[in-house]
């Protein structure tokens, strides 16, 4: 037998692989591992505990700092059965037990009519016929009495006889209650019957051997009430006040006092699997919804495998934090002062989220981290209270923070804000100086999340390489070292950054973007020259320009090399993935024209090879934000202003919007999310720039120009042919 093997398709294998490994499978994994982590953190038994059992001696004083309520599943379970066994059973009228007992009573006197009619039987055989056949357990007596009664008597006993047994049977009737109205025809059925004495008797024999219970039990139902009484008896609680003493040291521990110490963790039992399962689903939530919120609305740093796990490491450090001072701290300073729970500072996490990515991001860390601090201080909502305000504060007042120094100020305003809450959330229950002494403890909370911050921007900036407002405006000063090479080996180059800088900064302003990031980023975004400054115009004073001794195959190389020397420089120095990425996105990969076009010429002077425009093109990417497209713009608009001899208000617009359209048509600016209002914007903003600002003490304005208008394009031209010059070797 043949067997057809199907061949094994290792693209798909590569496919399936390559998703597995995708940034975004990548980001999973680390969430996934971080959920991992915090669970192990929550529910693991750690920490100083005490032995601790009722009615030994408590070794120590506890007071609650805040109303508690505390779970006392032992009296619900017993509530519960309570209310399971206070339900009635359910009985429904069975009206066939009625039936059934008329149509007895009536065959009963139909066979006693048949009998008596007997004319061929002596009243002696009339009796034991009877017994024999029809008797349904009479006596004797009471049999033979009935058979000496004329068809009028019997026919007034039936009726009498089936009165009285449906004004009984109408009732429900159980079982266990039968007896009780047997007893009762006599006293209380028999009293209106109008019949002899001795046909009373005989009524009451057949009533009572007929009565059936009419109550049937419904045993389904019965038990759907009982539970559905048990479930509705609330969780039994143990009520505590704040600064109740719930045990004191030397006295006996009372069975509520243990389970209020058990409940709050001091008496070294280990959860239960259902505490585990509880925390663990919470757990897997809060970080699967943070998940969700970065990849949603923060997809950028979703994909950006180290800004995950920064986050991850922050959440993680911040959990163990919390569990440090829910497990040893506040188990080590038992006492009447229980201060440890407001000195927590998870809104430190929030201050270093916030400066490092926003205030979003920050505020959803203090939102998972206050879920942690639920769990692990259970019953302490003071605590949880001020974690959550506190931390949404600080992510406000560091929002915008750009300065170190401004991180103090925030901090002292975030410190006074915390003492404020916790002295506001404990004077209702506190006396005046325990609530003074609460709200220090807050205060130093704020000034401890300050030392935090500081001390750890720095460090995960550095070590995470992440870009910051402060970092940026470091980057800023003139004295840091690549600059400062500028300065002195470029000047030219340097100069002309400055005023890249002032025409991003102002477009960045208009659209939205991060006016900062460019500016900082064209500082920077030539720094590639300093490796062969001479090689470009904007440089020499006198010099003559290399680029007249050598081929246009090589100048392009040279002028090319300037990106790549840049990112190199760049991440030699460390500089943000920002700066850098906008240093080698600066030209994308459009042509460089003058070389170019020289090429082309001395091609048709000497019939050479045709070249390619391919060869002559930058070997960059194209902007992918808006900033690095903003920053290309920006570079070409300051070098065609400078190149304009005699520049006007109509020759400036002309000249901005002819080379921003060249970037359009050349598909420069497809990858970097610019929208066309935008870009309209963006050449608003430099055309603006450079009448108020650069070009404002030699410009013609309009005025001038109404007896020059058939100049304008000797003026353009000149622009053209200067603009030309000049893009050789300042490669613009």
């Amino acid at each position: 037998m043949n067997y057809k093997h199907k061949k094994i398709d290792y693209r798909e294998i590569k496919e399936i692989f390559k998703k597995l490994t995708s940034p975004s499978f990548k980001s999973g994994y680390i969430f996934a591992l971080l959920t991992f982590l915090i669970i192990i953190i929550l529910t693991a038994n750690v920490g100083p505990t005490y032995d601790l059992k009722e009615g030994e001696m408590s070794p120590f004083t506890y007071i609650t700092p805040s109303k508690l309520e505390i779970p006392d599943e032992e009296s619900w379970e017993k509530d519960k059965k309570d209310a399971y066994a206070e339900v009635e059973p359910v009985y429904s009228y069975n009206i066939e037990a009625l039936t059934k007992s008329i149509d007895d009573i009536e065959n009963l006197f139909i066979n006693l009519l048949v009998t008596s009619n007997r004319k061929d039987l002596s009243p002696e055989e009339k009796l034991n016929h009877f017994n024999t056949n029809y008797n349904k357990g009479f006596s004797n007596e009471s049999t033979a009495y009935l058979l000496t009664l004329d068809e009028e008597q019997i026919k007034n006993i039936l009726n009498e006889s089936k009165k009285v047994t449906k004004e009984i049977m109408e009732e429900k009737i159980k079982p266990r209650q039968l007896s009780e109205y047997v007893k009762d025809i006599d006293k209380k059925y028999m009293v209106d019957v109008d019949l002899s004495e001795d046909e009373k008797v005989i009524v009451a024999k057949i009533v009572e051997r007929f009565l059936r219970p009419t109550a049937v039990y419904e045993e389904a139902k019965t038990q759907r009430l009982r539970e559905e009484a048990a479930s509705k008896v609330p969780l039994t609680k143990i009520s505590v006040k704040a600064n109740e003493a719930i045990v004191e040291e030397g006295y006996p521990i009372e069975r509520e006092a243990l389970l209020i110490l058990d409940y709050i963790g001091l008496t070294g039992k280990s959860l239960t699997w259902k505490q585990i399962l509880s925390t663990s689903s919470l757990v897997l939530l809060s970080v699967l919804s943070f998940a969700i919120y970065l990849y949603k609305f923060h997809p950028s740093n979703y994909l950006r495998i180290k800004n995950v796990i920064l986050l991850s490491i922050i959440i993680l450090s911040f959990t163990i934090i919390i569990r440090i001072f829910s497990e040893f701290v506040s188990k080590l300073i038992i006492g009447p002062s229980l201060w440890w729970g407001y000195i927590i500072p998870i809104a430190a996490a929030s201050m270093i989220v916030t400066i490092l990515f926003d205030s979003h991001l920050g505020i959803m860390t203090t939102l998972i981290l206050t879920v942690f601090d639920g769990i692990l201080t259970p019953g302490f909502f003071n605590f949880f209270l001020v974690a959550l305000i506190s931390g949404v504060f600080a992510a406000y007042l560091v929002s915008k923070v750009s300065e170190r120094q401004k991180i103090i100020k925030a901090g002292v305003l975030l410190a006074l804000i915390i003492g404020l809450l916790v002295f506001t959330i404990n004077i209702p229950n506190a006396n005046i100086k325990l609530a003074f002494f609460y709200s220090l403890i807050g205060f130093a909370n704020g000034l401890i999340c300050t030392i935090i911050t500081l001390g750890a921007i720095p460090f995960l900036e550095n070590l995470f390489n992440i870009t910051t407002s402060m970092r940026l405006l470091e980057l800023s000063n003139p004295n840091q070292h690549l600059l400062k090479r500028l300065i002195k080996n470029a000047p030219g180059t340097y100069n002309h950054s400055l005023l890249v800088a002032n025409l991003a900064e102002s477009a960045a302003e208009a659209i939205g973007a991060d006016a900062l990031l460019a500016r900082v980023a064209s500082y920077y975004h030539d720094i590639g020259k300093l490796k062969r400054p001479s090689s470009f115009i904007e440089n020499l004073s006198d010099k003559e320009s290399i680029h007249k001794y050598i081929k246009p195959s090589l100048s392009k190389l040279i002028i090319a090399n300037h990106v790549k020397d840049g990112v190199s420089m760049a991440k030699r120095a460390r500089l943000p993935k920002e700066i850098i990425d906008c240093i080698a996105q600066h030209h994308g990969n459009s042509i460089i024209s003058y070389f170019y076009n020289k090429q082309k010429k001395l091609e048709g002077a000497y019939e050479e090879e045709k070249t390619t425009e391919q060869v002559f093109r930058y070997l960059g990417e194209k902007p992918k934000s808006k900033e690095a497209a903003i920053l290309m713009l920006a570079d070409i608009v300051q070098a065609g202003g400078k190149a304009m001899t005699n520049p006007t208000t109509t020759g400036l617009k002309r000249m901005i919007d002819d080379l921003i359209k060249d970037k359009l048509e050349d598909h420069q600016l497809d990858e970097s999310d610019l929208t066309l209002k935008e870009i309209q914007t963006i050449a608003d903003s430099f055309y603006k720039t450079l009448v108020q600002g650069i070009f404002h003490s030699r410009i013609e304005y309009p005025d001038k120009e109404s007896n020059n208008e058939k100049k304008e394009p000797k003026n353009t031209k000149n622009f053209k042919e200067s603009s030309k010059e000049n893009k050789q070797p300042n490669n613009k």
